[in-house]
């Protein structure tokens, strides 16, 4: 009986009420999208970033709606900087590859990315992946920042290293 309520009564609601809220700021997500932006912070949550373009999966009046496992609706080349704070452990190691590709698509050359991570992800997983980025793509510069210790970030740099060789 609860699962039904749950499709037929509170899912809809949410739902209405989600949209309700993206239509509210329409009006101002237009003004944010029609100025020239060169930063662009993803999965910006309550962390808003004063002179970047902030998004998030839950819009607010002055973050726009963008997922980062989708395409960015972004032009390429629109953005000198990037950066992700403690969102890129919340997707799976494909989501962070198209994640990571998309990032690429919207940064200019020479751009750069900052990374910041906790210590499980950034051992873990981080090193394979932004090796595999750095490889693919060696003009754009990724900072990998690791939010516990320096003994952590010079661990995952030499698993950078050992993976992809000069290459990095």
């Amino acid at each position: 009986f609860c699962l039904l309520l749950w499709y037929r009564l509170l899912w809809p609601w949410l739902a209405m009420k989600q949209y309700a809220k993206r239509m509210r700021y329409l009006p101002r997500h237009a003004a944010i999208r029609r100025q020239s932006w060169t930063k662009l912070q993803l999965g910006a949550g309550s962390n808003q970033l004063q002179g970047w373009l902030n998004t998030d999966l839950s819009v607010s009046r002055d973050t726009l709606l963008a997922d980062a496992t989708k395409p960015l609706p972004f032009p390429s080349q629109q953005f000198e900087y990037v950066y992700t704070e403690h969102m890129i452990e919340h997707l799976t190691y494909a989501q962070g590859r198209q994640m990571l590709s998309e990032i690429h698509r919207v940064l200019r050359d020479g751009g750069k990315v900052r990374i910041a991570s906790v210590e499980s992800v950034s051992v873990n997983l981080l090193p394979q992946l932004i090796a595999d980025f750095r490889v693919a793509y060696p003009g754009i510069e990724v900072v990998l920042t690791v939010t516990s210790s320096d003994q952590v970030a010079s661990l995952v740099e030499r698993r950078l290293r050992r993976s992809c060789g000069s290459s990095c």
